[in-house]
């Protein structure tokens, strides 16, 4: 059965590649129910999904993981050698990394480095990722530059609702350089820290403490009436009173 031709697996594939953070298998064995025997039990397009879901979203980091040598040459070890420490202070167990030459083997000034975390808690019906990249320059011994795109998914789903978030923050490019006693590497994840804390991470608290989430973008998404074009009376005593006078008529 293609995936290619609008049918069942098509359809599956792309339902599987908008699953929420950690969330994949989930959504597979909810799949696997409607979907026909021979499709749901076809091997090669669930492998060949969760491989294109891994590169879509930066998951495939946790299997790669930390200390995976992805190529290069010294440059490229010297900052995983710096990341393997930071990852362990600053990231949750579900995370990892890749440190890459941004221009070729035989570059190895120009480097890439994506970092992917994701938390999952379905007793609490929520799940998150953080998925970043950078491109870093390294310009000296103790200078570089760097700058990317963080991607930020998360999902709620307690009771009815059901609302996925998705945000990308772009980080402009900045010099940026050691501090005595330290290298280039240093001060590229010294700068990492500081565009986590304050432009992701700030922003959301600003976003959230602010109030723009519930009196903006989520009061704009729910319903100001029911269906029944009537809002809810919320005062249970007169819904008692209601109930009692309904209950007397019928004696």
């Amino acid at each position: 059965m293609s995936t290619s031709d609008g049918g069942p697996l098509a359809v599956a594939r792309r339902v599987l590649l908008s699953s929420p953070p950690g969330e994949f298998d989930l959504v597979l064995a909810e799949l696997q129910k409607v979907l026909p025997a021979s499709a749901s039990a076809d091997e090669e397009f669930v492998a060949e999904t969760r491989r294109l879901y891994g590169e879509q979203t930066g998951s495939r980091l946790i299997a790669e993981s930390n200390g995976t040598d992805s190529g290069g040459g010294e440059k490229c070890a010297e900052l995983r050698s710096k990341m393997d420490g930071y990852m362990a202070s600053n990231y949750c167990a579900s995370s990892g990394y890749a440190v890459s030459p941004a221009g070729g083997a035989s570059d190895d000034s120009h480097l890439t480095l994506e970092v992917y975390a994701e938390k999952a808690s379905a007793s609490n019906c929520h799940s998150g990722s953080w998925h970043a990249t950078y491109a870093v320059q390294v310009l000296s011994s103790t200078s570089a530059t760097i700058g990317g795109t963080v991607r930020l998914r998360s999902h709620e789903y307690e009771d009815m609702a059901n609302v996925q978030l998705s945000s990308t923050h772009t980080l402009e490019e900045v010099t940026v350089s050691a501090r005595a006693g330290q290298d280039w590497a240093d001060a590229v994840l010294t700068q990492i820290q500081k565009l986590e804390r304050d432009d992701v991470q700030g922003y959301l608290a600003r976003l959230y403490d602010g109030g723009r989430m519930n009196d903006g973008m989520l009061r704009s998404m729910r319903r100001v009436l029911p269906v029944t074009r009537t809002r809810m009376d919320w005062n249970m005593g007169g819904h008692r009173l209601v109930k009692t006078l309904n209950d007397t008529k019928t004696k």
